[in-house]
């Protein structure tokens, strides 16, 4: 699917939604690495940041 970033750029995060949820490429786009990995713990322990 082409990618209308380039005349929008507000589609930027729409399209890394989309991307990532649906794993539909759009044309003419580089997407960064996933902020979470398969491996990664989800959430944050709150308490153990504060400490």
């Amino acid at each position: 699917m082409p990618s209308i970033y380039d005349i929008c750029e507000a589609a930027d995060w729409i399209e890394r939604e989309i991307h990532e949820e649906f794993t539909i490429d759009f044309t003419g786009r580089v997407y960064e690495p996933l902020l979470l990995r398969e491996s990664d713990r989800l959430g944050v322990n709150l308490q153990e940041v504060a400490r």
